[in-house]
């Protein structure tokens, strides 16, 4: 009976409130699970959605011959549905723990209510000369969806909400499954999902840590999302300098976070003489304004209870002045980062500021859920919010809930560097020197919070001499497995942020979730 119990527990995820712990003991070889490809196939589709986020199986190959699974399978429902068809099925050894379909998960609803009716209505419906996408850096023009279709897609998303209009806690599973099987017979299941309250869900095990002993996932330039999309010379965008070599990410900010993005970081430009001052930039570029970006931090913070990060880690444009070639510092605040601390302010003042060094408990009780991490050291000087502190805000009714605290930043631990090994010695020795500053495990949550940025960085010579095809989707591409491997088989105990590119190519949200979990037992 016993036997049939850890079957039973294999064969099928857990997606209540409370997932059970998964041991360590339980071995790897027995699983697969999905990634989502950063790359755009060359070829032309006739849906305009299908030349990308094609749908990856991934697998365990470091297995004896006892352990490994002999296939693994695609499917569009839970393969113990009766009369379930897999979409692929392949044989394992074949392939080098990874095969890329051509089968793409499209522009697919939330699940679980997640989705923003409102937004996606907006979406749906858009006039295409908006002002912002004039504003922008570079505009892509859409294609134009029949209204047929549009109705179609409002349908199945009013069918997707509750009455209430409030979405279900948990993980839920988009429309993608993997099966994988060894001697004929299932071994394991797992879905694509989203995790939009992974942190909240797990409390009973990470209650009492803190943002500062969590392994939490993040993405790297956050905001450089803008999606290129339609058929009219497709080729030629995808292969301009803007969609190789600005975008990092294939979602938006409120969609990263649903997913199980727990830390945004964000470069702000601030650009005086536009209607939208404030952009998120990719270094000079600027690509989206940042109200969208706290906007979409705000409708995530109302409807999860899980705590963020958001971090400013640079200004690149508008916060200094020039005078004959050089810049003009500021002995105190500039008046743009005034502005800037004030817009975060009356934006997301109400779940700010978090304390890094607190019980998760301590932030879900206070409803102080959000950590902003502010690169200004005078204006963290001058605000005191910016420090973690809550007294003499601009409300003076205001409780003060953390005593004094030093400044809160986050430290980026930043490679420069250009192939995944490189990025391995790299890493490796930033774990290495954390761990003594640290000590051994994490879990004591002393230190500062730091960020392993886990992606690569195309050089100069990269840049002018880039050929189609290259860029920082192929860059994510060739690294974001290695990742995964990385975090999930050695650094599980000692990350504390990991930060990469097209994040939907690794399993870090996973991975994540079950070192927390781990660690919680040590």
């Amino acid at each position: 009976m016993a036997k049939l119990s850890i079957i039973i527990i294999l064969m099928l995820p857990t997606f209540s409130l409370q997932s059970p712990y998964i041991p360590p003991e339980i071995q790897r070889c027995s699983r697969a699970f999905l990634t989502v490809s950063s790359l755009w196939r060359p070829q032309s589709y006739s849906n305009r959605f299908e030349a990308e986020t094609e749908v990856e199986l991934n697998w365990e190959t470091n297995c004896d011959e006892s352990n490994y699974i002999d296939s693994v399978a695609l499917f569009r429902e839970h393969p113990g549905n009766k009369g379930a068809v897999s979409l692929i099925h392949l044989p394992t050894k074949q392939y080098p723990g990874y095969f890329r379909t051509n089968i793409t998960l499209g522009n697919t609803t939330l699940p679980g209510g997640w989705q923003l009716e409102e937004e996606e209505e907006k979406d749906l419906h858009k006039d295409q000369n908006k002002k912002s996408d004039e504003d922008s850096e570079f505009s892509i023009e859409e294609d134009e969806e029949s209204e047929a279709e549009k109705e179609e897609q409002l349908k199945v998303r009013r069918e997707n909400r509750r009455d209430d209009d409030s979405p279900v806690k948990g993980d839920h599973c988009l429309p993608f499954w993997i099966a994988a099987y060894r001697n004929k017979t299932l071994t394991y299941i797992d879905c694509l999902k989203i995790r939009p309250t992974w942190i909240w869900d797990h409390r009973a095990d990470l209650g009492d840590m803190s943002l500062r002993s969590l392994f939490i996932p993040g993405t790297h330039n956050s905001g450089c999302y803008k999606k290129l999309t339609g058929l009219n010379n497709q080729s030629a965008r995808r292969n301009s300098f803007a969609s190789r070599f600005l975008l990092t990410q294939d979602l938006d900010i409120y969609a990263q976070l649903v997913y199980g993005i727990r830390y945004l970081d964000i470069r702000v430009g601030y650009y005086p003489s536009t209607p939208e001052q404030f952009w998120v930039n990719h270094d000079v570029s600027r690509l989206v304004p940042l109200r969208h970006v706290l906007q979409s931090v705000k409708q995530f913070l109302k409807r999860s209870p899980d705590p963020l990060i958001l971090d400013f880690h640079r200004f690149p444009v508008g916060f200094t002045e020039r005078r004959r070639g050089r810049r003009k510092q500021h002995k105190g605040v500039s008046p743009a980062h005034r502005l800037l601390v004030d817009l975060l302010w009356n934006e997301l003042g109400e779940f700010s500021p978090a304390d890094a060094s607190m019980p998760l408990n301590t932030l879900w009780k206070s409803g102080r859920r959000l950590l902003v991490s502010y690169a200004d050291k005078a204006s963290r000087e001058e605000f005191p919010w910016l420090r973690g502190e809550i007294g003499n805000v601009a409300d003076k009714s205001k409780e003060t809930i953390w005593t004094h605290r030093p400044s809160v930043i986050v430290i980026q631990e930043w490679g420069n560097v250009q192939n995944s090994s490189q990025l391995y010695e790299f890493l490796s020795r930033t774990i290495e020197r954390r761990k003594k500053l640290w000590g051994p495990s994490m879990k004591s949550g002393n230190g500062d919070l730091w960020a392993a940025m886990a992606e690569l960085t195309p050089t100069p010579m990269d840049v002018v001499f880039s050929r189609p095809g290259s860029g920082l989707r192929r860059m994510a591409h060739d690294v974001n497995r290695n990742v995964t491997r990385w975090f999930r088989d050695l650094w599980w105990q000692s990350a504390n942020i990991v930060a990469t590119d097209f994040f939907r190519g690794t399993n870090i949200v996973d991975v994540a979730v079950e070192a927390n979990l781990r660690r919680s037992h040590i």
